[in-house]
């Protein structure tokens, strides 16, 4: 066990960080899609491709 807290950093994820991280994570999506300077870069491109979605 010692071992496996060591590969991943010792992170210690509870069910309450998990979820604050996914919303910090949909509002900072939000804010690449509304904010004009972000249009037709890469940050766009991550809110208007179907196929990032389906990887996230």
């Amino acid at each position: 066990m010692e071992k496996i807290k060591k590969l991943f950093g010792n992170i210690d994820l509870t069910w309450k960080k998990i979820i604050i991280f996914a919303i910090i994570a949909g509002v900072y999506t939000a804010i690449m899609a509304i904010i004009p300077i972000a249009k037709d870069t890469s940050f766009s491109d991550l809110v208007t491709t179907f196929e990032v979605w389906i990887l996230f």
